[in-house]
C-alpha cells in the first residue's frame, strides 16, 4: 500500500509538470497548432481537478479510503496512455482531464 500511494502521488506530481516540456514538441508533430490550444491542454487538467474530490470522496466513504487510494491510479494510467498512444488534440484534451480528475 506504501509504495502504491508514492507511486500515485509521484504521477500526480509528473502530471501537474507535464504541460512545461511537452507543449513545445506537440506543436512540433503538428498536434497543436495555436496557442488557444496550447491553454486548453495545459489548464483542462486543473478543470478536471474540480470534479475528483466530488467523486473520490464519495469513494472514501463507500469503498473505504485504501481502496480508493489505489483506484487513483486507474484514471491516472488511463490518462498516460492515451497520451502516449493517440496522436490526436483531443485525446490530449480528454487525457489531461480525466488525470486532473
Amino acid at each position: 500500500m506504501f509504495f502504491s500511494g508514492n507511486l500515485i502521488t509521484f504521477s500526480v506530481g509528473t502530471a501537474i509538470t507535464w504541460a512545461s516540456p511537452e507543449l513545445d514538441k506537440l506543436e512540433e508533430i503538428n498536434v497543436i497548432s495555436n496557442q488557444d490550444q496550447r491553454s486548453w491542454v495545459s489548464s483542462l487538467f486543473q478543470l478536471g481537478g474540480l470534479f475528483g474530490p466530488f467523486v473520490y470522496g464519495f469513494m472514501a466513504d463507500k469503498v473505504g479510503r485504501k481502496n480508493t487510494i489505489l483506484a487513483i491510479g486507474v484514471p491516472l494510467l488511463v490518462g498516460y496512455l492515451l497520451m502516449a498512444f493517440v496522436r490526436e488534440l483531443a485525446s490530449f484534451y480528454v487525457s489531461r482531464f480525466i488525470i486532473g480528475a
